[in-house]
C-alpha cells in the first residue's frame, strides 16, 4: 500500500510570521496536532503540538511560528510504501510527515493513519482467518441482551 492510500490531502498551513498563540488556535480550532509552515509555496517546516508545549502562553505571546518550527523535516512521497513512511515516523520519534510530489506539498500522512490502516487491516485479517476455516465472525457485545437470540 502506498503513503497516498491513507495520506490526508486536506493540509493546514500556517505563515512562519504568524503568532505561536494564533498557530495553537488555528491547531485547536482545527483538532490538528501539526501545522505546515509555508512561505508562498514552499515548505520551510513543521510546526508541532509539542514545539508549542515547550512555549508557556507568555513566552507564546512574543514568539512566532518560525521561533518554534522544526526546519529540518523529514517527508514521504505519494508513492512511498507505507512501511516505509512508518518507519521514518518511528526512527525519528515523529507525529506527521508532509508528503510531498516533486516540489509541491500534497498532503500529511500522520501515525493515526498508519495506525488506522494496521486496525483495518488486523480486523480483515481476522475475518479472512475466520472464514478460511468456515467460522463466520461473530460480534462482540455487552450488556443484558448479549445472551439473548
Amino acid at each position: 500500500m502506498k503513503v497516498s492510500e491513507i495520506m490526508t490531502d486536506l493540509v493546514v498551513t500556517v505563515p512562519p510570521d504568524a503568532s505561536a498563540e494564533i498557530a495553537r488556535s488555528v491547531m485547536k480550532s482545527a483538532r490538528l496536532h501539526h501545522l505546515l509552515v509555508m512561505e508562498g509555496k514552499q515548505l520551510i517546516g513543521v510546526l508541532s503540538e509539542k514545539d508549542l508545549g515547550l512555549a508557556d502562553d507568555a513566552v507564546a505571546r512574543s514568539r512566532t511560528v518560525a521561533d518554534l518550527m522544526t526546519t529540518g523535516y523529514v517527508y514521504a512521497e505519494p508513492d512511498m510504501p507505507v512501511r516505509r513512511a512508518a518507519n521514518l515516523l518511528r526512527s525519528h520519534d515523529l507525529g506527521s510527515l508532509p508528503v510531498i510530489d516533486g516540489n509541491r506539498v500534497v498532503g500529511v500522512v500522520t501515525v493515526s493513519d498508519v495506525l488506522e490502516l494496521v486496525g483495518r487491516s488486523e480486523m480483515f485479517g481476522k475475518a479472512q482467518r475466520r472464514f478460511a476455516h468456515g467460522r463466520a465472525p461473530r460480534e462482540k457485545t455487552r450488556g443484558p441482551a448479549a445472551g439473548r437470540a
